[in-house]
């Protein structure tokens, strides 16, 4: 499955196939290895185990039958990127409006959030298991949220209580969800 490489970026922007095709031959793993976390003004997340042990009860369970998410979907991934004659690093990017192919492959579109890194408005991308870093669901917008490890890890040892008035789910994990 490619991955976006970014390998340069300017007023211009070349084709998004183009720059996937820049990296087809590269395993995500090797390119996390070879590529660190960008040096931003705010520290980049951290990872998480329990965010890829369960990335694959989210294939599984937060789509439709038509492909699109059955819920409040979104992905925080590791793009990486390029900004002037910097090294490439990986950088966090919100992905929103997910939708899954009969193949069980999972797109979405970048959300322009980050704001130390180039701009990808609404780029549509395939989602890598191996560069989310997050995941947030709730069955509607105000529903309590499944999934959002980064906040939780933060959190430390809260109550179910409390967890719930923060507007998370006392269980990352939707039961219901094999």
């Amino acid at each position: 499955m490619p991955r976006i490489c970014w390998s340069s970026w300017s007023s211009q922007k070349a084709p998004l196939a183009l720059m996937a095709a820049l990296c087809v031959s590269q395993s995500t793993m090797s390119q996390a290895e070879q590529i660190g976390r960008c040096a931003m003004n705010v520290r980049p997340a951290a990872p998480i185990p329990d965010v890829h042990e369960t990335w694959s009860h989210v294939a599984r369970n937060a789509f439709a039958a038509d492909g699109t998410a059955a819920g409040y979907l979104q992905v925080t991934l590791l793009i990486a990127v390029t900004r002037g004659d910097a090294p490439p690093c990986l950088a966090p990017y919100l992905i929103e409006e997910l939708t899954t192919a009969p193949d069980g492959s999972i797109a979405g579109l970048i959300v322009p959030t980050n704001m130390d890194y180039p701009s990808f408005v609404f780029e549509p991308i395939t989602i890598d298991p191996a560069m989310v870093v997050d995941w947030r669901f709730a069955y509607a917008l105000r529903a309590p949220h499944f999934g959002e490890y980064q906040r939780r890890h933060s959190l430390g040892d809260v109550s179910d209580q409390e967890l719930i008035e923060m507007g998370l789910s006392p269980d990352p994990v939707p039961s219901t969800w094999q």
